[in-house]
């Protein structure tokens, strides 16, 4: 049986949200998994999904980090870090 497309992009951004991998998310929803480079509104339901997930971890990290948590304040350094390497990386092409 054939989801109807809004439900299937609802399914993958919930699963997305969850974690689960385009190869998992594909098997339990009985999709092939070419359907993510096909299909442009599928890859953006999953990446909404994960980066809502995301988002929201990360929230939780900074409000961790500000209470005084070292662990999160650990957390939020790497993340800023990682962040200002990734803006760099992209600005020079690397």
């Amino acid at each position: 049986m054939e989801i109807p497309l809004n439900d299937l992009l609802k399914h993958i951004e919930e699963f997305a949200g969850m974690l689960l991998t385009r190869d998992e998310i594909a098997a339990a929803l009985e999709f092939d998994i070419s359907l993510f480079q096909s299909r442009p509104e599928i890859e953006s339901a999953f990446l909404q999904g994960k980066l809502q997930t995301e988002v929201s971890h990360k929230k939780k990290i900074i409000v961790l980090g500000n209470q005084g948590s070292s662990p999160a304040q650990q957390m939020v350094r790497k993340m800023v870090i990682d962040n200002k390497l990734k803006d760099i990386r992209d600005a020079w092409g690397y």
